[in-house]
């Protein structure tokens, strides 16, 4: 952490992104510490993929919330991660996030369709939408698998999917490649002369997948280092060289700009 604590990492990294703003520097550490003025919402714990940089960010936490004056804070994590030395104390109150129910998925299946299609056509491709859900789970359970579509998270992707494909792949991994495609070919927008545009700006499904797969193997090599994102100058840094292998000097810069475009 910045400084040695987690608020005044915290206080840092905000700044930064509010850089526009010219708040003060520990505008975002003095709000911290004034006890019930903000809630502090600490997401992805798990995502510290080292075990005890884990561990060392959960201390940091729990020093935060017993010697910082922060009296509110929610930390989320998935559970295969929270475990062994990065458990917070009993003090923090756990709270397990429930499966969706079918009344849940079929709700959210709804209301995602009527935010993408006209009103007439919404209750329709709902049903359809809805059967389709409905019939991937029945042949899940009938070979004994569990539920596929039983987070906010896997609902949106088979719905991406079915808009886009009409056909619900019955495996997890299936369904991630076909929600990639779908995303680097822009299948989401619909069909129209724009989107069959869109759906070759950056290069072939191929090319666009295997940049983004280099990408995400150096963000995760980096470790720390990289977080969750990374800026254009460092982007540039790894795929450039991959770019200017592929296409020559004098285009990587260009196919550099129509990929992150």
């Amino acid at each position: 952490p910045h400084q040695g604590t987690l608020a005044r990492f915290i206080s840092h990294s905000l700044i930064r992104q509010q850089a526009a703003i010219g708040l003060p520097p520990d505008f975002f550490e003095r709000l911290l510490m004034q006890g019930q003025t903000c809630l502090l919402l600490l997401d992805g714990l798990d995502e510290v993929a080292n075990e005890r940089e884990r561990v060392l960010v959960a201390r940091a936490v729990e020093n935060l919330a017993y010697n910082g004056g922060v009296a509110r804070m929610v930390v989320t994590s998935r559970s295969r991660a929270y475990q062994g030395e990065a458990v917070l104390p009993e003090t923090f109150r756990l709270a397990l996030v429930q499966p969706m129910s079918a009344k849940q998925v079929a709700a959210l299946a709804g209301r995602w369709c009527a935010a993408v299609y006209g009103e007439t056509e919404a209750a329709q491709e709902t049903q359809r939408l809805q059967a389709a859900i409905t019939g991937l789970e029945d042949l899940r359970q009938a070979r004994g698998e569990a539920r596929l579509a039983d987070t906010p998270l896997m609902v949106t992707i088979v719905a991406i999917v079915h808009y886009n494909q009409r056909r619900l792949p019955e495996q997890r991994a299936e369904l991630y490649e076909k929600c990639v495609e779908v995303l680097l070919t822009e299948g989401h927008h619909g069909a129209s002369d724009a989107t069959y545009e869109l759906a070759d700006w950056g290069g072939s499904l191929a090319e666009k997948r295997g940049l983004l797969a280099f990408l995400a193997h150096s963000m995760m090599s980096a470790g720390a280092e990289a977080g969750r994102a990374v800026g254009q100058w460092q982007l540039a840094r790894w795929l450039r060289p991959r770019l200017a292998s592929r296409y020559g000097e004098a285009l990587a810069d260009e196919q550099l700009a129509t990929f992150v475009r």
